[in-house]
Order: C-alpha cells, then sequence, then structure tokens
C-alpha cells in the first residue's frame, strides 16, 4: 500500500488546486509547500493533471469575444502582448502566427534578420531588429550581450512607452532564437615536408606555431558563437522582462511573498533549451555548453519568483528578491524551459535528410502549448521547470513532460 501513497498525495494536492474561493488561500500555500518535496515523476502528475481537466481549441472563429484580454485597472479590455525573441526563424514564424492568428495576442518580434513580408501582420506590436557583427561582406556573428540588451531594452522601451508616455506591459516574453553547430574539425597536422627550407635554416619554423594558433581559434569561435546565438538572447529577454513583464492582477501574498492564488495570471518567460544538455554533449560542447546555462538561467529565475516549488528556506531566501523589486513581477511570474530533441524545420531536414522525420517535434506543437500556458495561466507548470518534449507515437501532437 504505500507505494501508492505518493499518487493520493498527488491527486489530494490536484484537488486542492481548484477549490472554491474560501480556501483558495490556505490551499494554494499548502500545495507549494508540500510540492517542494515531490519526485520529479509526482511532479508530472500534477502537471498532466492539470492540463487534463481542460481542453482547448487553437482556431479562432470570427467571433471577437474569443480573443483572450486582460481587464486592467480603469475596468478597460487591452489584449495580450507577447515579445517573441527570435521571430523571424522557423520556430519563431510558427509562434508569432499561432498567437495573433488564432488567440490574437499582441505580438512583438525581435530578431537579427527581418520579418518577411508574409509575417509582418502578426506583428502588431512591432519589431526590434537585433545587432549582428558582419565578419565579411556577407555574413554576421551575434554581437555582444551588452549590445544586444541595451538594443532589445532601448526597442521595447520605444514600443511600450514612447513619447506619449505609455505604460504597456508584457504578458510573456518566449525566446526561440538559437542555432547548432557540432565541434570544429581540427586542423590538418603539420607536415614536416611542407615546412619552408628557409625557415629551417634560420630557426624559425612557425608552422606548428600557426597550426595550434588556428585550432585554439576554432575552439573559441565556435563556443562563442553558441553562446551568442543561444544563451545571449535568453539572457537579455531576461533582463528586458523585468521592467516590462506584466505583474498580474492579483497580488494577494503569504509570508514569503508568494501569491495566495490559485490562479496565476501574472507573466510568462518560456526559453528554448535542449533534451541532449540534460547530460554531456560529445562532439557538441558549445552548444551544450549554451543550453546548459540556458537551463540555469530558467531554474535560477524561476526559483526566484514566487511560483516555484522549492524548499522553505530558499524561499525565504529570494523573499527579498521578490518583494525588493520595484515591480513586483517576480511574484507571479511562471519561467519554463521547453527542451525538444529535434525540431522539424526545413534547415534540420537539409541537414540531416536521412534521418526519421517523424520522430521530430513539430514546430506548431510547441507554439500551441506556449498558447496554452498563455490563454490558461492555470495550465502552467511549476515555475523553474524544464519541461521535456516529444511527438507522441501515435503521430497526433507532441507529449511534454517535466524533466526538473
Amino acid at each position: 500500500m504505500n507505494s501508492h501513497r505518493p499518487l493520493g498525495i498527488a491527486r489530494r494536492l490536484v484537488l486542492t488546486g481548484v477549490r472554491s474561493d474560501h480556501h483558495r488561500g490556505s490551499g494554494c500555500k499548502n500545495m507549494t509547500t508540500i510540492s517542494a518535496y515531490l519526485s520529479q515523476q509526482q511532479q508530472q502528475l500534477i502537471y498532466s493533471c492539470r492540463r487534463g481537466r481542460q481542453s482547448f481549441s487553437t482556431t479562432r472563429d470570427n467571433n471577437e469575444d474569443d480573443i483572450y484580454a486582460y481587464t486592467n485597472k480603469n475596468n478597460e479590455a487591452r489584449p495580450k502582448t507577447a515579445l517573441v525573441v527570435g521571430s523571424s526563424g522557423s520556430l519563431g514564424r510558427c509562434l508569432i502566427k499561432h498567437l495573433s492568428k488564432d488567440l490574437g495576442v499582441r505580438v512583438i518580434g525581435a530578431d537579427v534578420v527581418q520579418p518577411r513580408k508574409n509575417d509582418e501582420s502578426y506583428l502588431k506590436g512591432g519589431f526590434v531588429e537585433l545587432p549582428t557583427i558582419p565578419t565579411s561582406e556577407t555574413t554576421t556573428e551575434p554581437s555582444s550581450l551588452s549590445d544586444l540588451t541595451m538594443a532589445l531594452t532601448d526597442g521595447l522601451y520605444q514600443l511600450l512607452e514612447g513619447e506619449d508616455n505609455r505604460e504597456d506591459k508584457l504578458d510573456a516574453v518566449i525566446c526561440v532564437a538559437g542555432a547548432w553547430e557540432g565541434d570544429p574539425l581540427p586542423p590538418l597536422p603539420v607536415n614536416d615536408n611542407d615546412v619552408n627550407n628557409e625557415n629551417k635554416d634560420d630557426g624559425e619554423d612557425h608552422s606548428r606555431q600557426l597550426w595550434l594558433a588556428e585550432g585554439a581559434y576554432a575552439y573559441a569561435e565556435n563556443i562563442e558563437r553558441m553562446m551568442g546565438k543561444n544563451l545571449y538572447p535568453v539572457l537579455a529577454a531576461g533582463h528586458a522582462s523585468q521592467h516590462y513583464m506584466t505583474a498580474g492582477d492579483r497580488i494577494a501574498q503569504d509570508e514569503y511573498g508568494e501569491s495566495t492564488s490559485d490562479d496565476n495570471d501574472g507573466g510568462l518567460f518560456v526559453a528554448i533549451g535542449a533534451t541532449a544538455a540534460l547530460g554531456g554533449t560529445p562532439g557538441m560542447l558549445g552548444y551544450g555548453l549554451s543550453k546548459v546555462a540556458t537551463h540555469h538561467f530558467l531554474q535560477t529565475v524561476g526559483e526566484t519568483s514566487g511560483k516555484a516549488v522549492t524548499h522553505k528556506s530558499k524561499r525565504k531566501l529570494t523573499r527579498r528578491l521578490r518583494l525588493d523589486h520595484p515591480t513586483k513581477y517576480l511574484n507571479n511570474l511562471s519561467v519554463v524551459g521547453i527542451l525538444p530533441t529535434t525540431i522539424d524545420t526545413p534547415a534540420n531536414r537539409q541537414a540531416m535528410p536521412d534521418a526519421e522525420f517523424g520522430e521530430w517535434t513539430k514546430s506548431f506543437d510547441i507554439a500551441r502549448e506556449i498558447g496554452l500556458w498563455l490563454r490558461e495561466p492555470a495550465l502552467r507548470p511549476h515555475s523553474g521547470s524544464l519541461v521535456k518534449v516529444h511527438p507522441k507515437k501515435n503521430g497526433s501532437g507532441a507529449e511534454f513532460r517535466v524533466a526538473r
């Protein structure tokens, strides 16, 4: 019988989360406290039960009432607003279309590449062009973290505040920018027969020195590129979200600065990690380092938020960080990492033409899940969660499971 007790606990916790308004305060607090000690499987059960309570269509009809909107303090409806970093990529384009067309979300795009003509109509909130460093007449590399962070923050200032001193807020920040690159091949070894005799006579044989320098440069450049393409956009978006993320409408808190409401109507921060980076990444060190660092960022900010499931000591430690922040956005913030194995994109198909495409995750499945979290906050995983995604065996959509 003891082996079945965790399931019973998990079920009671799910039921606690849907109590009437009269009991919501104590129920949510107890759920947060007890869930900190649940195993990974038990937390996944809670998440799955939450998602199973309701199902939602991702197709919006002509009824304008289907557009999901908040009501501000003046009782005026406003559409949800989401920032999508990496909006010009394959996953980003799918995401902005789903959020804008299907869910009626006002989307702000941000990317190093200008949006396509067909996608401009989905970016009703505007577009922020992110900086790059030209490396030749036809190629560019990611800009520095400082340049990227300042450009994104300033772009949001112009779009959300501007000269008319608006005070618009972001309901979601979603970072889907990224790229994959394997370790560089080592340069060809030095052939002693090719060494210039003149250099030998002078005792100035630099061939091995140049060979070492070439390998060192390729190694470091690969890691810097992966950090610039995978990690830096997440860090820049994380900083910008401090200033513009909504704090939510429900601000009742317990002694740890945590929301006592079952409904999590605060901001949503999502970034793309990688299942491979849950362990070692032989053959792709730079990529793995950038994704592990992304996971650490998501878990750190997630555990700082009031919606985290952590031990009592850590919640007490981070309470001051939440309460001292001027916008109080951390109180109701949800931070989630999505960890795919391989996403089905044209670039990946071209790079791996012999792979089994049916085993890859479709971009729309990821976009639909993010849209669900944005539209129905109660269905979000615990803040700081890393969620693995893989296609269902029957081919109908994808399965999302909490990994950490």
